[in-house]
């Protein structure tokens, strides 16, 4: 799901050079009613905009031409749980020392099995958890 057309035409591209058959769908990720149409899924995988007010006032200057919007992370978690099958899996990209907080949100939402992995750089990066209704 995608709420930018700006960003939607990078993705339209990524799609065509890798031959892949996804489809994009336009709209916010914390529109309930988007939500409510999706089909329940094996796997969700999100990479939210993550960086905190705190982190927002530290920026780099080059990254503070991403819209705002872009940015400021929502309540995942809780609106797209009911979309996974059960058993599924929800796996996010996260923010550097968040995955503590990410962990600590998807437990306290039912996931079970939650981990955390690290990038090739030896950052934690990646928390995922199973979800059984």
């Amino acid at each position: 799901m995608e709420k930018s057309e700006k960003a939607a035409e990078y993705l339209r591209e990524n799609i065509s050079l890798n031959g892949s058959g996804a489809e994009i769908v336009m709209g916010d990720v914390t529109d309930e009613k988007l939500v409510e149409d999706m089909p329940e899924a094996d796997l969700i995988v999100c990479n939210p905009p993550y960086l905190t007010t705190e982190d927002m006032d530290a920026l780099q200057r080059e990254v503070t031409f991403e819209p705002a919007e872009a940015l400021f992370g929502g309540e995942i978690v809780r609106k797209w749980k009911k979309k996974l099958k059960s058993g599924g899996v929800m796996l996010f990209e996260i923010g550097i020392g968040q995955e503590d907080e990410v962990m600590r949100l998807m437990i306290q939402h039912g996931f079970k099995n939650v981990r955390c992995r690290k990038d090739l750089c030896g950052v934690y990066r990646c928390v995922s958890g199973i979800y059984e209704k």
